[in-house]
């Protein structure tokens, strides 16, 4: 099976905690995005999400290195499973930064501060196999988060 990095978004208010966990799904299968649907590629037939299966993370390990701009070597900061900014569990990747971790990141235009970055979030699995599972954008906010 080949992996392409779904998009997602997560916003990191300076100074609060970072808590963002999103559950994998995936058909067995290569399909493509279609005309507001999920079709199969080899016969374009609908795939029906019930045959989508949940991510298993079990004995895998994740790392995602913040950079200004894909190709950048600029690194502001990384999640990993070795060090608890990303925990793998089940289905579910959850991301995770202390108040204190966020409040230390430097806000500004000028490196090395910075208010948006991205990441490619790798799986490596039990078997060595190294996965990209994420392309996240990432964004740094000041102020208090609402509701």
């Amino acid at each position: 099976m080949s992996v392409t990095p779904t998009p997602i978004e997560i916003p990191i208010y300076q100074g609060a905690t970072l808590v963002e966990d999103f559950e994998r799904q995936f058909f067995p299968y290569e399909v493509e995005w279609d005309c507001d649907r999920w079709v199969k590629v080899c016969n374009r037939q609908p795939a029906p999400d019930t045959d989508m299966e949940l991510e298993n993370y079990a004995g895998c390990e994740a790392v995602a290195v913040l950079v200004r701009d894909i190709g950048s070597t600029d690194v502001i900061t990384t999640l990993s499973t070795a060090n608890g900014g990303i925990v793998l569990d089940g289905a579910w990747m959850r991301f995770r930064m202390s108040a204190a971790a966020t409040a230390a990141l430097q806000y500004g235009l000028s490196a090395p501060a910075w208010t948006s970055c991205v990441a490619y979030v790798y799986v490596t699995r039990p078997d060595g196999t190294v996965e990209p599972q994420y392309l996240v954008s990432f964004v740094l906010l000041q102020g208090t988060p609402r509701p």
